[in-house]
């Protein structure tokens, strides 16, 4: 039976040791973002470099992209984030699209988990909360401000979102 473990989340935990590894594995940046198979091979040597039991280092942007968010996906100093913002008021996001887990780079993580789940690894996925994912589809300010003014509305979204999945 599987247990839950604490992880210390710490700035040394990511950007400088993810780039390192990226660059020892022979990728390039934006690139292993966007393949299967380059994001399973990063993920099972980031695992071994840093002596964990699990696989991760899947993106947290995924969720909001494929709901139609505008993204850049980084380089070695900034990993994945909004580019622009697909709405401008928080009243658009009754809008918000339909996840397709067939395509985009949601369908690679979850083929890089599948990649590794057939090697035998053991695979833990980022879970990005509501904040997060509409961070990536709208300014945080209007988010924020939805909740001030209009907390039924943003509770609605919140429901839809928790839907989605």
């Amino acid at each position: 039976m599987s247990s839950i473990k604490d992880f210390k989340c710490t700035y040394d935990n990511g950007v400088l040791e993810h780039s390192k590894i990226v660059e020892e594995l022979g990728f390039t940046f934006p690139d292993v973002y966007l393949h299967a198979d380059k994001m399973a091979v990063l993920s099972k040597s980031k695992r071994k470099t840093r002596k964990f039991d699990l696989c991760s280092a899947f993106c947290h942007t995924v969720e909001g992209e494929a709901m139609g968010g505008i993204i850049t996906l980084g380089n070695e100093v900034a990993g994945p984030r909004a580019k622009e913002y697909l709405y401008t008021d928080y009243k658009e996001l009754g809008e918000i699209n339909e996840i397709d887990f067939t395509k985009g780079r949601i369908q690679e993580v979850l083929q890089a988990c599948q990649i590794l789940h057939e090697q035998g690894e053991h695979v833990m996925l980022e879970v990005s909360g509501p904040i997060t994912i509409l961070n990536v589809l709208i300014d945080i300010k209007q988010i924020f401000k939805g909740m001030r003014k209009d907390f039924e509305f943003m509770k609605s979204v919140f429901h839809k979102l928790a839907r989605k999945f």
